[in-house]
């Protein structure tokens, strides 16, 4: 169960920042900061609860990390644009 939580969030926090991308509104954003902040607490939940996944963790959670920040970024980049 906090594994399915754990996926829908980082999903959610990858649309969110394509979505603030595409369409340079900053409460997509917002959006993805929450989804972000989920992704890692049920992240260490899940740690907590299943040690034993934690290399499959570090490697997908730096990959998603690594994503997420890029978008996060660039998305910043395209509202500060769009609003010259």
């Amino acid at each position: 169960m906090i594994l399915m939580l754990h996926i829908v969030f980082g999903v959610a926090t990858l649309l969110a920042g394509l979505a603030a991308l595409a369409m340079r509104k900053k409460e997509f954003i917002k959006y993805q900061v929450t989804g972000f902040a989920g992704t890692i607490l049920s992240g260490v939940l899940l740690l907590v609860v299943e040690p034993n996944v934690l290399t499959h963790l570090c490697v997908s959670g730096a990959a998603f990390t690594i994503l997420a920040l890029a978008l996060y970024f660039r998305a910043q980049e395209a509202i500060a644009e769009a609003s010259l």
